[in-house]
Order: structure tokens, then sequence, then C-alpha cells
């Protein structure tokens, strides 16, 4: 919306779901920004939709936040997924 001379790919739709996490994270943190809160609530995190990659979960094990690759495209602007995940085999 701001640089028209950047065109959107995975790497700015990586950036807007990290972005998404990350003010999710810190607005279930409230007004004490510390560190350790900062992972704590990170670690709670479970099934947070961002609109972009499908469900986000962390742990004290679990740092990736998601397990699948969500094919997605852009429609009107928007980034949209368009078909469905590719995981590990179950």
């Amino acid at each position: 919306a701001y640089n028209k001379d950047i065109s959107p790919s995975h790497f700015t739709m990586y950036g807007c779901l990290t972005a998404r996490v990350m003010v999710e994270a810190l607005r279930r943190m409230g007004p004490d920004l510390t560190r350790p809160k900062l992972i704590a609530t990170l670690e709670a995190m479970k099934d947070f939709d961002t609109g972009i990659s499908g469900k986000v979960s962390f742990g004290p094990n679990q740092h990736m936040g998601i397990n699948e690759v969500y094919p997605f495209g852009i429609e009107e602007g928007q980034f949209k997924i368009v078909a469905a995940p590719i995981g590990p085999k179950k």
C-alpha cells in the first residue's frame, strides 16, 4: 500500500505474517514488555489465525509456528490462500 515499486511476493507475505504474530503477542502481553514475558506469551499462543497462513501455534519446543505451507496468491492487493496446505505426511 505504501511503496508501489515493491510487488507482493512470498517474502513480503512472510514479513506480513511475522508482523501479525508479533503485534498479537504484544497485544496479549499488555504494558509489561519484557523478553521473558514475550517468550512466555509466544509459547502460549495456540491456533492464532493470521488470515494469511492458517493457524499459528508455538510452544516450548515448537518455535516454527506452522507445520504446513499454504499456497497463496494475490487477489485485489490482498494475500489469499488458494489451495490446501502442504505439510508433513501423517
